[in-house]
């Protein structure tokens, strides 16, 4: 008699399609391993994500980008050979490509305060923030979200940087005014004496018992009190660019020269 003892033959290599791998995030990727010798009984392998979360990971060797980062995955022989192969992923961020400002019109007025809109391709980048900047500050002051207020008149220009390594940027030239119809008051005949002090505002020369009321370039009523024919002081806690100023039935128009 001869008893023979058949045994499998086992995977003795394991290659793959790519040992490094860098993607973006968003994009996927397919390994594939190559069992040797093409003869082995078993040529099947198990893939595992050994470590690292910056990607996910299916059964069948599909890798998908999920955050920046980096993940070692592993294709393991099923035959019980031990034998294994790995791949290393860098996962890094999709950069902006490009930046475009719309603004409804490239001439404003002092005081005016408008929002610039910012459309940051692709859509699907990493890091939409932008770092607004303005290249006189005197002239044009940035509220934050893309917002501006008119100061002084002159031309300004203003630029979007994105905030990642493209360092991307666009920019857009505005020209500001003095509103229309608005100019300082001076006192002659009847009219009031207006003058500034710092933050307060000085209004004399109103009729006793007349009311005097204060708002800004908006129609918002910023202060109001009847006159006793004294001068009336109102302090406010930053002064307006452009106010107006009704006493009685007259409307005087005043716009701040800013230092």
């Amino acid at each position: 008699e001869c008893r023979v003892v058949v045994k499998p033959r086992l995977v003795q290599s394991l290659s793959l399609n790519a040992t490094q791998k860098e993607l973006i995030i968003g994009d996927a990727f397919s390994l594939t391993a190559t069992a040797m010798p093409e003869n082995a009984t078993n040529r099947n392998v198990v893939w595992k994500l050994v470590s690292g979360d910056a990607v996910a990971l299916s059964a069948d060797g599909v890798i998908q980008a999920k955050k920046v980062g980096e993940a070692l995955v592993r294709a393991e022989a099923v035959d019980g050979s031990g034998v294994s192969a790995e791949c290393k992923v860098v996962v890094k961020p999709r950069l902006v490509q490009s930046i475009s400002l719309k603004l409804e019109k490239d001439t404003v007025a002092v005081g005016d305060r408008f929002t610039v809109v910012a459309e940051v391709l692709p859509k699907n980048a990493t890091n939409h923030s932008l770092q607004w900047m303005v290249s006189e500050s005197l002239l044009l002051k940035h509220l934050g979200d893309g917002t501006f207020e008119a100061l002084k008149p002159g031309n300004a220009t203003i630029v979007a940087q994105a905030q990642d390594a493209s360092r991307r940027r666009a920019i857009c030239k505005i020209e500001i005014v003095v509103p229309s119809g608005l100019k300082d008051v001076v006192a002659k005949g009847d009219a009031p004496h207006i003058r500034v002090e710092v933050n307060t505002l000085v209004v004399e020369q109103v009729p006793s018992g007349q009311w005097l009321r204060v708002s800004d370039l908006q129609g918002r009523l910023l202060h109001q009190a009847r006159s006793n024919g004294e001068a009336l002081r109102i302090t406010f806690p930053v002064m307006p660019r452009v106010l107006l100023i009704y006493v009685g039935s007259r409307t005087y128009k005043l716009l701040l020269a800013q230092p």
